[in-house]
């Protein structure tokens, strides 16, 4: 079973794009980071640790409730996202930030890809992420595995 290579964007494609928007990641990372109760953004959602906002055309979709960020800051998340060129939200993790940027679907086999920035050395370690088989020894997924790019900073590939 191919996991990855018929759907996802290369290794050397993300690679160009991490270094070609290597200061947009880390500000989005730095602006996470910044934010005590947020623990995801995206297009269409905006996660903290007690609810999930809908977001809509930019904007949160509902008022009844205090967002947890300004309309402003919801605007440079979602202008960082679409610049970088990611499909996918940004995660923020206890000791890390997933950065989505081939999304998973169907079409690809259920699989995501993306950047990650951690505080700790992430393992397992492959040095390539294209047509990577499910190797037996995981057993069922899901499952992560990464490729170093830069100190602190992966490229990863999970498999579900």
């Amino acid at each position: 079973m191919l996991a990855c290579g018929h759907n996802h964007r290369t290794d050397a494609e993300l690679e160009e794009a991490f270094h070609d928007h290597y200061p947009d990641l880390v500000t989005l990372a730095a602006m996470l980071q910044q934010e005590p109760d947020v623990i995801a953004v995206a297009e269409t959602f905006v996660s903290t640790d007690y609810a999930s906002f809908l977001v809509r055309g930019g904007k949160f979709a509902d008022i009844s409730s205090r967002p947890p960020m300004t309309a402003q800051k919801l605007a440079r998340y979602l202008e960082l996202c679409k610049k970088i060129g990611m499909e996918g939200p940004v995660f923020k993790r206890t000791n890390s930030i997933e950065f989505v940027y081939d999304a998973s679907s169907m079409s690809n086999g259920d699989t995501q890809k993306g950047f990650l920035r951690s505080t700790r050395a992430m393992s397992p370690l492959a040095a390539s992420l294209d047509d990577l088989s499910k190797p037996p020894q995981f057993g069922p997924g899901p499952y992560k595995v990464y490729k170093p790019l830069a100190t602190g900073w992966y490229l990863y590939l999970i498999i579900n």
